[in-house]
This record gives structure tokens, C-alpha cells and sequence, in this order.
């Protein structure tokens, strides 16, 4: 469990809501939002324009004998969003199925309606006044790496475009067990979450305090942070010295 990677893909779902052409439909890991068939065709079950935020593989570097694996983490963040034919709506004035008023749906249209999400979403990504935003800026350390891909389908007389971002970044380093005070920007994250009026996020806050062990003796918090065995701990002679601060 990663507590860094949770609290940015919630703080980047939360910052893109509303803020891009679709709408509230932006899904924390939505697995199956666009996904490929039998026949290695992409597919979706989607019934509206979708934005998707997922995290990937990530690569920590470690050096010693010690097994630190709360470190800082090169992170994969994928954003894939994604519209068919069949998301269109009627036109009050002509009849005319479109994408939005006076676009029709077009494969070129399709396109164009992609292309505007993806600038809507570095629009909102760049938006430091948004505290979500601002919380997620405070997980980055920094990007290592940014790549844009499309794909493209038409079965059955539907047709499927999407996009996707892979965003490749350095992300902080897991916040510190048993910490009197929670380092930025947990302790608003946690806040926010708690008071957002969903059942399941607060309730996801609470297990995410829950994982920090807050009343974790400090022997244990400098053990389980460094990964190091009680053994090693005491062959160092540093055991006397993380209880005495």
C-alpha cells in the first residue's frame, strides 16, 4: 500500500472534476473504462466521455543491505480518456446527432473533441489556485518524463477514440510512521476527505491515518523506516540513541 500514490491519484481526480468536457466522469482506477477484447480491439463500457487516473509501475533505487522501501518513488501516472460515437446527443434545432452544439459526430470531430479535453486537463493541472492542484504539487518532487498516445476503433458500427497522458514523476517518499504531525500535505488531504460528505472517502482517510500507526514507538518508526532488523539496529548502537531523540 502506497499512501503517496492514493493520495495523488485522489488529489488529481478531485482537480479535473467538473474542469474538462467530462464533466464529474473522471474514475479513480477505473479498470475496464477503456480496455481491449479478445480480439486485442479497444472497448469501453462507457456511456458517456470518461477520464480515467491510474497509477503504474514505479521504481525506487536502494543501496546497503537494508530494506527501505518507503522511499521516493519514479512514478508512472496515467490519465486515458475516451469517447464513441454512440456519446453523442441530439440537436434541438436540426435533429442532428452531435458532439457538442453544431459538432457533428465525425471522426475528425472526435478527434477534436479529444484533443480540447487534453488541453482542458493541462489547463486544470496548471491551476495553483485549486487546492487540490496545490496538494498534488506538494506529493511531486518533480517530472522526469511526459507522453501523449491515442487509439483508435470501429466494430460494429461504433466507432471508439481515446487519448491518454503518461506522466513519469519523482513522487515524495512515503509520510513518516508514528509522526506527531503529519508532513504536507497529509494532514489537509486527510481533512478534505474526511469532510467531503462520501461515506467511502472519509472512510478511506481513516485507514489511510490508520496505516501511519501514530502511537508506533520511535525505535519501531526508525526500524520500519529504515528497514533495518532489530539486530542490526542494536549491533550499530543505535538504539539507544533513536529512543533518546
Amino acid at each position: 500500500m502506497s499512501i503517496v500514490r492514493i493520495a495523488a491519484r485522489h488529489c488529481l481526480c478531485e482537480a479535473l472534476k467538473g474542469k474538462t468536457s467530462v464533466g464529474d466522469n473522471v474514475q479513480d482506477s477505473a479498470f475496464g473504462a477503456l480496455n481491449f477484447n479478445e480480439d486485442g480491439l479497444p472497448e469501453t463500457s462507457q456511456e458517456q466521455p470518461f477520464l480515467t487516473v491510474y497509477t503504474d509501475e514505479a521504481d525506487m533505487q536502494a543501496s546497503g543491505n537494508s530494506l527501505e522501501l518507503l522511499g521516493q518513488a519514479d512514478t508512472k501516472i496515467y490519465f486515458e480518456w475516451g469517447i464513441t460515437s454512440s456519446m453523442s446527443v441530439k440537436d434541438d434545432e436540426t435533429g442532428e446527432a452531435v458532439i457538442v452544439q453544431d459538432i457533428p459526430v465525425t471522426d475528425a470531430n472526435m478527434e477534436f473533441k479529444l484533443d480540447l479535453i487534453g488541453r482542458e486537463i493541462l489547463n486544470a493541472l496548471s491551476d495553483t489556485r485549486d487546492p487540490y492542484v496545490k496538494m498534488f504539487r506538494e506529493l511531486l518532487m518533480g517530472v522526469t518524463g511526459f507522453k501523449k498516445g491515442r487509439i483508435a476503433n470501429e466494430q460494429d458500427g461504433l466507432r471508439l477514440a481515446a487519448h491518454q497522458f503518461e506522466l513519469k514523476c519523482m513522487l515524495l517518499e512515503e509520510p513518516r510512521t508514528g509522526a506527531e504531525v503529519l508532513s504536507n500535505p497529509f494532514g489537509e488531504l486527510f481533512e478534505l476527505m474526511e469532510g467531503s460528505g462520501d461515506p467511502s472517502i472519509a472512510a478511506k482517510a481513516d485507514l489511510m491515518r490508520a496505516a501511519l500507526e501514530p502511537e508506533a514507538p520511535p525505535l519501531d518508526v526508525f526500524r520500519m523506516e529504515n528497514g533495518m532488523h532489530p539486530d542490526q539496529i542494536e549491533t550499530l548502537g543505535l538504539d539507544e540513541a533513536v529512543q533518546d531523540g
